[in-house]
């Protein structure tokens, strides 16, 4: 009987290494052993051994069917055996970025292509060593090599391996992984000056790489800049924080109203509204009239407006004397807007008197 020994029907060799097409045969008488490479007698590079054939620096031409005859001479018996064989290619890495940036709370995609045969399959391992398949957050397509981080957190950044493998062998490289982390305004308060005073707002944000940061008043279609009158500005960096301050010299009312700062890097624009309050005297001007008419037997009508801020407390006085509610005044409001109501008694004695002008608000 023929017997075939160790000579799998398929077998594969390794690109540019020495190697073997592995097959030993038994019989009883021995059997002679002829070989052929597709169909073709094998050329010299071929060594026939007991155990196979010996190919020295294996190369594509290798791949192929090889096929073998076992014959006894003496009792006329054969068999025939064919061996597939492929030629191995080991993988190299072949696109893989040295660098990679991506943004705080975002997606980030990793892709690593390797050469090689069969087709490699893919691994990645994170800054510690940790094979990314197997931590929540990450997917990894061993078939395509491209990892996925879900969320990206500002820990995630350090140095990311992707390992390819085949059965001829494997091959790593390494990229620079990156974390912008997007602007956050720490502080930008709500300030208060006074008319012709001096007003200060500070701006503080964090990021990586540090914000950019800008001021501008609500209507404004462009932020300050040290071209504009009254205005100075200072930007500086404390620790991890980027600063910026605005100065406002002899602030007037209309500087009142909301400003923003705005924080900008390559992550995302954020802004932040902060107030500024300018407090001012009271002032009279829109009240409606100054002198009132009435006549006899009738009541009146007084009418007084204080603009301020903070808002005015009014008091009403006639000939010196302050107005307080009683049988004769009647006062509505008492800040910012305040009517006085006189009563027709009183009026009829005030204008029998003619001291009518004599009555005021402050």
């Amino acid at each position: 009987d023929i017997t075939w020994e160790d000579c799998p029907t398929k077998q594969a060799l390794v690109i540019q290494t020495d190697g073997k097409i592995r097959c030993r045969v038994s019989a009883n008488p021995p059997a002679t052993i002829t070989w052929q490479k597709d169909s073709q007698i094998l050329s010299d590079r071929y060594i026939i051994e007991n155990d196979g054939i010996k190919v020295t620096g294996a190369a594509e031409e290798d791949k192929g069917e090889y096929s073998l005859r076992a014959m006894v001479q003496q009792t006329g018996k054969f068999q025939d055996r064919v061996i597939k064989v492929e030629v191995h290619v080991p993988p190299e890495i072949i696109e893989l970025d040295d660098k990679l940036e991506a943004t705080e709370s975002n997606e980030a995609m990793l892709r690593c292509q390797a050469s090689g045969f069969p087709r490699p399959v893919y691994a990645w391992f994170d800054p510690d060593q940790r094979d990314l398949s197997t931590v929540e957050g990450h997917v990894v397509d061993a078939d395509t090599g491209t990892l996925i981080i879900n969320s990206v957190k500002r820990e995630n950044k350090g140095r990311y391996t992707c390992w390819a493998k085949n059965p001829a062998g494997d091959a790593k490289r390494s990229l620079e992984l990156s974390v912008i982390v997007k602007p956050e305004i720490k502080q930008f308060d709500n300030i208060t000056s006074v008319e012709n005073g001096q007003a200060t707002f500070e701006c503080r944000a964090i990021g990586d790489p540090l914000p950019e940061l800008t001021i501008r008043k609500e209507g404004q279609d462009r932020p300050f800049d040290e071209d504009d009158d009254r205005v100075s500005l200072l930007k500086r960096t404390e620790g991890d924080d980027a600063v910026i301050t605005l100065t406002i010299e002899n602030t007037i009312r209309s500087d009142d109203g909301l400003y923003y700062c705005a924080g900008e890097n390559k992550g995302a624009h954020v802004e932040r509204a902060g107030h500024l309050t300018i407090e001012f005297a009271p002032v009279m001007s829109s009240t409606p009239s100054t002198s009132v008419k009435t006549w006899n037997g009738n009541p009146v009508n007084l009418t007084c407006i204080a603009e301020a801020i903070p808002n005015a407390t009014i008091t009403w006085s006639y000939n010196g004397r302050k107005i307080q509610d009683d049988d004769v005044y009647t006062i509505y409001g008492r800040s910012a807007h305040s009517n006085l109501l006189v009563c027709k008694f009183f009026i009829l004695v005030i204008a029998f008197n003619r001291d009518f002008k004599n009555a005021g608000c402050s």
